[in-house]
């Protein structure tokens, strides 16, 4: 099943891992009763650590579905043959997403990521459509629908951000 393999558990993972540090800041934020809070519409601390948490579920069930698909080969599942063999073009970070601590730009590193979680369904529905199993497909079928899920939200909490920008300039 070399035709499965792929380096995409480094690849992708570390990508949405370190935007879950950066694009997800869970600093404190004050909430004040008054009319002077300037956080009152900002995601609160909760929201951050539920979309972190998305994203280490889908990066975890895709690994698992991964070397499922690869029974369990070491050889396959570190195999970068896949990426050539299907035109399976990964998303990638790049300092100019504006993930990384240097050059952090939450604004760019939000759509950043939301578009490669689109970006990413292509490979998921190659995911789903291998499996022979019922039970398998459902599975993928569960975590595509988790992805589709969890880009939407990302794109509400950057259309709020924009507006937010807005309001305060």
């Amino acid at each position: 099943l070399k035709f499965l393999a792929m380096k995409f558990f480094s690849i992708a993972s570390s990508g949405l891992l370190l935007v879950v540090a950066t694009a997800f800041p869970a600093s404190e934020l004050y909430r004040e009763d008054g009319e002077n809070s300037v956080t009152r519409n900002k995601p609160t601390r909760a929201t951050s650590e539920k979309n972190a948490g998305q994203i280490s579920y889908l990066i975890k069930e895709v690994f698992e579905m991964r070397k499922e698909l690869c029974k369990n080969d070491e050889t396959c599942i570190k195999s970068h043959v896949a990426v050539s063999e299907n035109n399976l073009n990964l998303p990638k970070m790049t300092e100019k997403d504006g993930c990384f601590q240097i050059g952090y730009n939450g604004d760019n590193c939000l759509v950043r990521v939301t578009s490669g979680l689109l970006e990413f369904q292509v490979y998921l529905r190659y995911i789903r459509n291998k499996f022979q199993e019922s039970k398998n497909r459902d599975r993928a079928e569960h975590v595509q629908f988790s992805s589709k899920a969890l880009t939407e939200i990302l794109k509400q909490e950057s259309a709020q951000g924009h507006r937010q920008a807005g309001e305060w300039t």
